[in-house]
């Protein structure tokens, strides 16, 4: 975690503080309102596959500003700033720095705006490390230290090392190859120490090793959702408690404890240490050899990786990759920030993982539960449900002799599946705005009743007056259960949703009525099945393997309802930037920018800050500059005129169709 001041830390834990951004360019500034869209994007990986060791990752800017392309120089840097200010704009922080970036893809936006990709120093080191390091510096034999090649890099690049990083001095590994680039030879000697390596914002390289503890306890944090510390270096007493400020998290099993490293160079031979009973980090090193692969295991030795997500969390900016998240007492190294910047700062931050690793690592599939996963097997729950009920429907007729399955046994079937019909999204409606104490949810008097109808809507009919059209869906906030209203995006949504549900209930309604139909049409309460049945026990796993599925499909359907409301809710935030609605009035207009278009039931007007510039009003128009007498001139008004005497009195004279 970087550094900040006091007076940094206080603004950041004050209420109605706010953040000011700016993007300097050369002697240009671009300010909040030249700013468009900021995001920023930092990984310590150099795939999104999980625990990796080598990586030098460039940091992503996509930057939008008003600007014209001919303005913007190509291959121009640019660094972004952020402060801290208080709710009364008069105290401040320092500036502090988010990175400088070098422009690297450009394009027109829209409103004629300008698009910029821009990536970090890491740019920089992709040139051959050789060509800038003076002959006299150059070592007489090779190979070298981690150490002395970490200096010959800095030489070549001006590029420094940060105060919280150590190189490896202990043996010589590091060839000399004229054909690698500074990249290369970074990522060799991070790979090697068991590390991977960022550009920090003040433009330094910085070894990030892989650990599942901060380097000093933390002591003090009442951890109340998460927590983030910082991993290294005198700020690591540093702490930021983000309690339930986020919009979604997810966390993962960790993966077995490392237990060996394999290395390849480049000819592909393979340098290993360690055993395969635990995780095995693979990576490469073009100088890999037996002495680097131990050096690399004494690093890694018992790491384990744990993924998890956050998102859209209230993240101070001083967090960097590789700092950890304290969830539930146990920590989470961060691997991935994606920054949102703007008034205020949010991200998204992750441990990353592919679903691959639960095979080839022996971590149980059904484990490794995240929305990703949720959503594929999504699809394939549907045909495995009406699998399963015909299969349920197939066994009832087939089993084993001298065992029966009476008309009842079949029933409880049938009934059971009537259940999970009676779970379907249902929609009523009525005059009055739905509370807990009116219809229908009056009629929900128990909790289990309650969790049933979660996702249930509700319209008022056109006898509620003001509120007739308007929808409501029934939720459970925290422990509190009620009626929340929709937003116009959300009713579409909702609706579509309720749909596909009673299709999907109408569809197990069919199935069940089959089965009902084969109760009547081949079975009696005392009629004798002489050929082969299920047993009573094969059935109830059979009922049993059923009830797991539609409860699975129930909680991807959750799952997914969930993730869809939040972006809902993004896309809603971000046209509120534009139109909003305040106390009976529709408001046009940036909300960071004075001029606006304000409609009310009587007029329509233009605004700068609370002054209205000009209205429209029964048809009329009124203009106040219009009603100012410039010096020596005169107003007409129709056939009279209003005219200024050298006294100071106005005098009222009637021109008619003269002119005058």
């Amino acid at each position: 975690m970087r550094a900040t001041s006091a007076t940094y830390k206080a603004l950041r834990a004050a209420a109605g503080s706010y953040y000011e951004v700016r993007v300097l360019r050369g002697v240009v500034t671009y300010g909040m309102r030249q700013i468009m869209d900021l995001t920023i994007h930092q990984s310590l990986l150099g795939a999104e596959t999980g625990p990796a060791i080598g990586g030098t990752p460039s940091t992503i800017c996509n930057l939008v500003v008003k600007e014209q392309s001919a303005n913007w120089p190509r291959m121009a840097t640019f660094e972004v700033q952020f402060r801290l200010c208080s709710e009364d704009g008069e105290t401040m922080s320092e500036w502090l720095s988010f990175g400088t970036y070098w422009t690297d893809q450009r394009r027109d936006a829209k409103f004629g705006d300008l698009s910029i990709v821009a990536y970090d120093g890491m740019l920089r080191l992709k040139k051959y490390w050789t060509d800038n390091i003076p002959d006299e510096h150059v070592p007489a034999s090779w190979p070298i230290t981690a150490a002395a090649a970490g200096q010959l890099l800095q030489e070549a690049t001006g590029i420094q090392l940060d105060a919280r990083s150590t190189l490896d001095d202990t043996v010589a590994w590091v060839g000399l190859d004229t054909m690698a680039t500074a990249k290369d030879v970074w990522s060799d000697i991070v790979a090697a120490q068991g590390c991977n390596a960022v550009m920090t914002p003040d433009g330094k390289i910085r070894l990030v090793p892989l650990r599942n503890e901060p380097d000093s306890a933390i002591a003090g944090i009442a951890v109340a959702g998460v927590a983030i510390v910082g991993s290294t270096g005198p700020s690591t007493a540093d702490s930021v408690s983000l309690g339930l400020a986020m919009r979604k998290l997810d966390t993962s099993p960790e993966l077995q404890p490392v237990s060996g490293v394999e290395l390849t160079d480049d000819a592909g031979r393979i340098a290993s240490a360690g055993t395969s009973s635990g995780y095995t980090i693979k990576g490469h090193c073009s100088f890999s050899n037996s002495a680097v692969s131990i050096i690399c295991l004494n690093a890694l030795a018992g790491y384990k990786y744990r993924p998890f997500s956050v998102c859209d969390v209230d993240l101070d900016p001083a967090v960097e990759p590789g700092d950890f998240a304290i969830i539930d007492g146990a920590t989470y190294q961060i691997m991935k920030i994606d920054w949102y910047i703007g008034a205020w700062i949010t991200a998204d931050l992750s441990a990353p993982v592919e679903y691959e690793i639960d095979h080839e690592y022996n971590v149980a599939p059904e484990n490794a539960v995240t929305l990703r996963r949720a959503l594929e097997a999504d699809a394939k729950l549907d045909t495995q449900l009406r699998s399963y009920i015909q299969q349920t429907a197939s066994s009832i007729l087939q089993g084993v002799a001298a065992q029966y399955v009476s008309d009842s046994d079949l029933q409880t079937v049938v009934n059971q599946l009537q259940a999970e019909i009676d779970g379907a999204i249902e929609t009523f409606t009525g005059s009055a705005v739905p509370t807990l104490g009116t219809y229908p949810a009056n009629a929900w008097t128990t909790t289990e009743e309650k969790a049933k109808h979660i996702g249930d809507l509700y319209m008022v009919n056109s006898s509620g007056g003001a509120y007739a059209g308007f929808y409501y869906r029934f939720e459970l906030n925290g422990s509190t259960y009620g009626w929340t209203l929709l937003k116009d995006t959300e009713i579409t949504q909702a609706l579509a949703d309720a749909q596909e549900a009673n299709q999907r209930a109408a569809a197990a309604q069919q199935t069940a009525n089959a089965l009902q139909q084969t109760l009547n049409d081949e079975y009696s309460p005392t009629s004798v099945i002489n050929a082969l049945f299920a047993t009573k026990e094969e059935n109830a796993d059979t009922r049993a393997a059923l009830q797991s599925e539609i409860a699975l499909s129930e909680s991807s359907m959750t799952v997914a309802m969930s993730e869809l409301r939040g972006d809902v809710d993004d896309e809603f935030a971000a046209m509120a930037y534009y139109i909003r609605y305040e106390n009976g009035v529709v408001i046009i207009g940036r909300t960071d920018n004075p001029t606006s278009i304000r409609i009310s039931n009587t007029q329509v007007g233009i605004y700068y800050g609370n002054d209205v510039i000009s209205y429209w009003n029964a048809n009329k128009q009124l203009s106040p500059k219009q009603l100012e007498i410039p010096v020596g001139g005169s107003l007409r008004l129709g056939d009279v005129t209003w005219q200024p005497r050298s006294s100071g009195n106005l005098s009222l004279m009637w021109v008619g169709e003269t002119g005058i």
